[in-house]
């Protein structure tokens, strides 16, 4: 199943740090989805380029993907108090799915308090907002992705996929304890039961019906 990406345009985005990471996280197949915060799917950057989103970001209200990616720009303070981008964030993070701010919107996460938690950078046009600041340009801490600017745009969509592969194996660790202790006293009954027990384990990590390979009852 191929790991789908939402992306936010704001009025004024900073299309350098919109456009490279939609193009290469396209490239590395993952679906992305453009969602436009305002009424209209046209969305005008800083530099005066019109980019059609697929969709608003009103459309995707109950909708959870795999990352949120969030550009920067000079509007970043007119959306600090955007509902549903609030939501999004907080959603994301309580279920541990990949964030992704660059340049100016890092200031999302920390109205959320997560710069208590995480390491992040951010523009040095807002960095006197933030306590403390990782030195790196751009900084992965765990699900949650900061960059300076459009400079590291490259870095921080690759960023982007390396996380979505580094949070599985995670995923997985994380169930491999439990999974091999019940395995092992499914062992001392029955052994195709272990591998059912495994089987289904697998199935719950990575969100993949295995009942097409394998009979699981």
């Amino acid at each position: 199943m191929k790991k789908e990406v939402l992306i936010i345009l704001h009025p004024d985005f900073e299309e350098i740090e919109a456009v490279t990471p939609i193009d290469i996280l396209r490239r590395a197949g993952l679906i992305v989805h453009i969602a436009s915060t305002s009424n209209d799917l046209e969305v005008q950057s800083k530099g005066g380029i019109q980019i059609k989103a697929d969709s608003l970001l009103s459309d995707h209200e109950h909708a959870i993907y795999d990352a949120l990616v969030i550009p920067g720009g000079p509007e970043i303070f007119k959306i600090r108090d955007h509902s549903m981008i609030q939501k999004k964030i907080r959603e994301f993070h309580k279920l541990e799915k990949c964030i992704a701010c660059i340049c100016a919107a890092p200031l999302l996460l920390l109205d959320q308090g997560l710069n208590q938690t995480f390491a992040m950078t951010c523009h040095p046009s807002v960095q006197a907002e933030f306590p403390a600041l990782h030195p790196e340009a751009t900084v992965r801490d765990k699900h949650i992705i900061t960059s300076k600017g459009a400079g590291t745009a490259v870095p921080f969509a690759l960023a982007i996929i390396k996380t979505k592969q580094e949070v599985q194996i995670e995923r997985l660790s994380r169930f491999q304890v439990r999974v091999m202790n019940k395995t092992n006293r499914a062992m001392k009954f029955n052994f195709s039961e272990a591998v059912k027990l495994s089987l289904r384990a697998i199935s719950r990590i990575f969100n993949i019906n295995l009942r097409s390979v394998f009979i699981i009852s």
